[in-house]
């Protein structure tokens, strides 16, 4: 009996042994390299299909294919194809066979619950990656900068309409640093008041006030993944002569973050 047992542990460790061996190793590479190298490129929903097989519906596309069109996705022949599921969507990278597609583990398909920006940079707060087009990148700075535009014109709005008397004009000397920070994952952002510091005290009426009127703003529309962007204000008023006012907003995604003085 020890003989046999002995014998059925060295078969399990040759077995493991043999599938470790087998095991997918991938080589790292950037999102461009992977638009390069196949030959479909499109951000597609995976469903079940009448016959029981998945399929994958194109929802958006930037390489070899369009919008609504359907691809079979073939059952698992190798420990380095990728399982996908259905109800899931997905960045696919991959190279069909005819109308069927088996997207690698080392392809960088990729499940994910929003529509990419683009197949390289996949929300507008990312630095440009190698692979972005010259309109790729030219229309991110867009995004980028309407989107900052947009949130700090809202937020001097609204701190001068929920704190009148301290952000206006006045005689008296005073100062201020004021800092939200909002994330933008649907239509409506969330907010957080990361600092709020002023020489005279505020009452949570106020905060609550800002909160309120900076969830209701009117924003550019979102695409791609989720974004945050940093708004400040930050007063410091001798006099009515001397005093210095700034109000600026920072995409900190993927972007270098402005230290404040």
């Amino acid at each position: 009996m020890k003989v046999i047992a002995s014998a059925l542990l060295t078969l399990f460790v040759v077995i493991g042994v043999a599938r470790d061996s087998h095991a997918c190793s991938c080589k790292p590479q950037s999102r461009g390299a992977q638009v390069d190298g196949h030959k479909l490129v499109f951000y597609g929903e995976v469903s079940e299909g009448k016959d029981g097989e998945l399929e994958v519906k194109v929802v958006k596309s930037w390489k070899g294919t369009k919008k609504g069109r359907k691809f079979k996705v073939g059952a698992s022949e190798s420990m380095c194809d990728l399982e996908l599921g259905a109800g899931k969507s997905y960045m696919i990278y991959a190279n069909p066979d005819k109308k069927t597609i088996r997207p690698s583990i080392c392809s960088g398909t990729t499940e994910l619950d929003y529509v990419p920006y683009s197949p390289v940079a996949w929300g507008i707060g990312e630095d440009h990656q190698y692979g972005m087009t010259k309109r790729e990148k030219a229309a991110q700075e867009k995004a980028r900068t309407n989107l900052t535009n947009a949130v700090s014109k809202r937020f001097k709005t609204s701190l001068q309409s929920c704190h009148k008397k301290f952000w206006t004009s006045s005689k008296e000397p005073r100062s201020g640093h004021v800092e939200l920070r909002l994330r933008f994952e649907s239509k409506k952002p969330s907010v957080e008041i990361s600092k709020f510091e002023t020489s005279v005290e505020v009452s949570d009426e106020v905060k609550e006030c800002l909160v309120e009127k900076m969830e209701k703003g009117k924003y550019p529309k979102h695409q791609g993944a989720p974004v945050t962007v940093r708004v400040y204000r930050i007063l410091d008023a001798l006099d009515s002569v001397m005093k210095r006012d700034r109000t600026d907003a920072v995409i900190e995604d993927g972007a270098r973050i402005e230290e404040l003085d």
